[in-house]
């Protein structure tokens, strides 16, 4: 997996179109809707360059979308093994930095073992930053929006800086409630 924004991927699909590439050559765009703005993608280990999947792929492999989605969550529980770590009171961060930081925002028990207050709200400014608070923590949301914000602008692969919360239903957009500053 690999999380992306929309526009992004939408950005890759016009220029794939203006190049003349056939529909199966094309990467099958958007694959799962986080929430908001960002999509995941599949990322291929293809002679040691990693590459996004495309509709030919997954006939040449023989198999749907929900089973490569299987495989490559599985894939990226292994790498995962290390611990957050707390940066700040309530702020927590991922530890590797590896380019996949921002697709464990799919590995919802490891973010819900985190001490937050509230539900667990995460923060992706870049494939390689994954920040992570509690969404009754409001000087703990302060910090991360200001990190956020700093990620993003020093960053050569920004995401995003809309925070996202884990429900039971999934991953959706989090906004505070009214009543709330932050």
């Amino acid at each position: 997996h690999l999380a992306r924004t929309r526009a992004g991927l939408e950005s890759r699909q016009l220029q794939q179109k203006l190049e003349g590439k056939s529909e199966d050559e094309e990467t099958l765009g958007e694959i799962s809707v986080l929430g908001g703005n960002l999509v995941l993608e599949f990322l291929v280990d293809d002679n040691g360059f990693s590459r996004i999947s495309n509709a030919s792929d997954f006939k040449l492999w023989g198999v749907e979308l929900e089973e490569v989605r299987s495989f490559a969550i599985a894939n990226l529980w292994k790498k995962s093994d290390a611990p957050y770590l707390q940066i700040a009171e309530g702020v927590w961060q991922s530890p590797w930095q590896d380019g996949y930081d921002s697709s464990r925002i799919l590995l919802v028990d490891k973010l819900r073992e985190l001490e937050v207050i509230g539900e667990t709200v995460v923060f992706i400014p870049s494939r390689d930053h994954l920040l992570v608070v509690g969404s009754e923590d409001v000087e703990a949301l302060e910090r991360v929006v200001v990190t956020s914000e700093m990620v993003l602008s020093q960053t050569a692969h920004p995401l995003t800086g809309q925070p996202y919360v884990i429900r039971d239903a999934g991953v959706e957009v989090f906004g505070p409630p009214p009543e709330q500053p932050a």
